[in-house]
């Protein structure tokens, strides 16, 4: 039942697309360096746009497309986005109910030293990725 009602909703008259000199970009922050087993701010800032709108009937396949524009500015997305991370082994992410996220950050822990490679993928409102930065993790300080 739910799928034939899926199929009659109405279209929308108008929707916006990308328009032609359209860009994304995602800024990820990360710090330089950070310790073992301790958890580290991933911090990530998106912009899209511009948009433009047309009529639903002149929609082509497979552009993406929204009522409203999606906003052109999002100052903290990092626990909207794909993190990838080479080297990955060893490596986690905070659940949302392990730490605090009202800021929108996520968070990494790593669990051995080394460099870290990492990058951000989002989907929306269009895909896109950020650039490649790096982390160097240091061992742990052990207290005797």
């Amino acid at each position: 039942m739910g799928l034939l009602l899926a199929g009659c909703q109405r279209k929308p008259e108008f929707v916006f697309v990308p328009a032609r000199d359209y860009q994304l970009s995602i800024v990820i922050q990360v710090p330089s360096k950070g310790k073992a087993d301790q958890w580290i701010a991933l911090q990530a800032h998106r912009r899209s746009g511009p948009w433009k709108q047309i009529r639903y009937k002149d929609l082509v396949e497979g552009v993406s497309w929204f009522e409203t524009p999606p906003p052109s500015e999002e100052p903290e997305v990092a626990d909207n986005l794909r993190w990838i991370i080479e080297p990955s082994k060893d490596v986690r992410f905070n659940l949302p109910t392990e730490l605090p996220n009202k800021n929108h950050e996520r968070f990494v822990m790593f669990r051995n030293p080394g460099i870290y490679r990492l990058l951000a993928r989002t989907a929306y409102p269009t895909r896109g990725e950020s650039k490649m930065t790096q982390i160097r993790i240091e061992q742990k300080s052990v207290r005797h």
